[in-house]
């Protein structure tokens, strides 16, 4: 087991997270690994866009998609079936990989 009691991180390809997860890695000189299955949703028409009053339209489709996330997909997103099966698979990797270890996981709002 490395020193403070982390073996291994892992966080998504978004560099966010392994900015998050920089402060356990430069304390414990654990390296960070990258792996894009637990990046976040992908959402389609609402990438990028505003979720308040000044996109109405953007509005109604977060709305509907936080109100039904298992039967309405954004248009041009990921179902959120396909997305909960990618991530549960790359908890399954990790776990494999890292049996009786110690692993820091970083992903995002919906991936957690």
């Amino acid at each position: 087991m490395q020193p403070g009691g982390l073996d291994a991180i892992t966080v998504s390809a978004l560099r966010r997270t392994a900015q998050t997860a920089g402060a356990a890695s430069a304390a414990t000189g654990v390296p960070i690994q990258r792996m894009a299955a637990l990046d976040e949703i992908g959402m389609g028409e609402l990438e990028g866009r505003w979720r308040d009053e000044r996109d109405p339209a953007a509005q109604a489709l977060w709305a509907q998609w936080k109100a039904q996330p298992w039967d309405f997909t954004v248009p041009g997103g990921e179902p959120f079936s396909h997305f909960a099966e990618r991530v549960q698979t790359a908890l399954r990797t990790i776990l494999e990989r890292e049996r009786g270890k110690r692993v820091l996981v970083v992903g995002h709002s919906a991936t957690n």
